[in-house]
């Protein structure tokens, strides 16, 4: 009577096992990550609700408003009337002067594989003085969430402070310039799939923040 399992038979099975690991485990996280893209969204609106009513405290008439006359640090996330349990305020590596922790002030929350920013500038392109054809002075803001990992990683969700409307903003490559600018959806380096996953309108709005400790690449392509 045949006892055990021989070297080959062994090593075939583990064989098989690696390559459904392989083929199933990204499929898997891909699932999870799209799966919580809700409770993003709804962290982005708990966000924006509550600094809304920041402002009103203050006597402004919009979250924006307050910061132009306040400044963004002193009145981010630590000044929020919602839950920040699970997060961390992370220095904004592109802003922070001081040499890090979450003493207050920080405009970047890191939770997990999210960080979150409350007030995103669109990074605009200027011609003979306008944007778009608009004024300068007419910049447009989104709560913004950023992927820390793979897959996805640095594809953010946006949302725009006011309109309220959401859109998904590829991760892409950086440029050579101060100024950052996707200038189509279908250019090579504009990776939409996640936008796909994510059942998100695909916009390039040029919104970029980094988080200490991860890269400040830009997304959504370069001119």
């Amino acid at each position: 009577m045949k006892k055990g399992f021989t070297l080959i038979e062994m090593l075939t099975v583990v064989l098989i096992v690696a390559i459904l690991s392989a083929v199933a485990l990204p499929q898997y996280r891909r699932v999870i990550d799209k799966a919580r893209v809700p409770q993003v969204i709804a962290r982005m609106r708990a966000y924006y609700d509550s600094s809304e009513r920041l402002a009103g405290e203050f006597g402004y008439r919009s979250y924006a408003k307050l910061i132009a006359a306040k400044g963004e640090r002193k009145y981010s996330f630590s000044r929020l009337d919602v839950d920040l349990s699970g997060c961390l305020d992370v220095p904004d590596a592109d802003n922070s002067t001081s040499g890090g922790g979450s003493a207050g002030g920080d405009v970047v929350l890191n939770c997990s594989d999210w960080a979150y920013r409350i007030l995103a500038p669109m990074q605009q392109i200027v011609v003979d003085g306008q944007v778009d054809g608009k004024p300068k002075t007419d910049a447009r803001y989104y709560v913004a969430a950023r992927k820390l990992r793979t897959p996805y990683k640095d594809t953010y969700i946006l949302q725009d402070r006011e309109t309220m409307e959401l859109f998904c903003q590829p991760a892409g490559l950086p440029g050579g310039t101060d100024e950052w600018v996707c200038p189509s959806l279908d250019a090579a380096n504009c990776d939409l799939s996640a936008c796909e996953a994510f059942d998100l309108e695909p916009k390039c709005a040029g919104v970029h923040f980094g988080v200490l400790g991860y890269p400040t690449d830009t997304p959504c392509g370069a001119n």
